[in-house]
């Protein structure tokens, strides 16, 4: 009998509660909530204004171990899009991170879906990303072709709340550059910061935008650094146009000609009359 006991009390020590399980998965969990607003511009839609909406949800689960889903929805350049992408990663707070994800994006009917690995390296008070893969493209478009693809981009922290990233991406033979701004104000919450968004790509595609990221959950308060990890700031990954794609058009039919068919001379019947 006291060993049935002893063996209940030492269960009853190590195996936490139905509440504290729940509490170290709510502290294991964070989000955010990004909206941003501005204009857009290109060859083929002209100028448009430019709205967008992000959300991310991701769960610290192991020792440096991370799961984290990211989606959102824009509208401009006169259509809707809608993108999400799914990200595991390890992370070390002193050196970076590295992982893998899986992503999908449409826009104007164009279908885009990457597999890739992706990396963090910190080098004071820099921070190197960078990301390769596979493309699938749509074989209904003109310029998503299937293919590798790289994104690289150089990020500067000056203390703990201002953060500047510079970077380009390429695919099919194709670059954008892009930038980032994200600025915590003394004014504002610690888990809020303003951000501004620019890039710029083939057939004239450019978009600017001035946002507000709301950081939720687990490492809502920490250095931005950390906030932006997992992260590429301002390129615009779920945008399949921003490479110069387009949905493929049907050859036109041809028209029926306006001349009018060639017409004979009437002939004239023999004369009967004979001299």
């Amino acid at each position: 009998m006291r060993r049935w006991t002893c063996l209940a009390l030492a269960l009853s020590l190590t195996v936490p509660p139905a509440a504290a399980q729940d509490s170290l998965l709510l502290d294991a969990l964070g989000g955010s909530l990004w909206p941003r607003g501005g204009g857009a511009d290109s060859n083929t839609a002209g100028q448009t204004g430019a709205g967008l909406l992000d959300g991310t949800l991701s769960l610290d689960f192991g020792p440096g171990l991370t799961v984290q889903g990211e989606g959102q929805g824009s509208a401009y350049g006169g259509s809707d899009g809608k993108g999400g992408r799914l990200q595991l990663w390890w992370s070390s707070p002193a050196r970076g991170l590295a992982g893998v994800f899986i992503e999908a994006s449409e826009k104007e009917n164009l279908l885009q879906r990457r597999y890739g690995l992706r990396g963090e390296y910190h080098l004071g008070a820099f921070t190197l990303r960078g990301e390769t893969g596979y493309l699938v493209g749509d074989r209904g478009s003109v310029g998503i072709r299937s293919g590798l693809f790289g994104v690289g981009a150089v990020s500067f922290y000056a203390g703990d709340d201002l953060g500047l990233t510079g970077g380009v991406g390429g695919q099919n033979r194709r670059a954008v550059g892009f930038a980032n701004l994200e600025w915590v104000p003394p004014f504002l919450p610690r888990n809020m910061g303003l951000t501004i968004d620019g890039a710029g790509g083939p057939d004239g595609y450019l978009i600017g935008l001035i946002g507000l990221r709301i950081t939720f959950g687990a490492g809502s308060d920490a250095p931005l650094r950390r906030r932006q990890a997992g992260r590429m700031p301002g390129f615009p990954a779920f945008d399949p146009g921003a490479f110069g794609g387009l949905r493929r058009t049907d050859p036109p039919a041809p028209t029926p000609s306006s001349t009018p068919p060639p017409t004979t001379p009437p002939t004239t019947p023999p004369s009967s009359f004979v001299p």
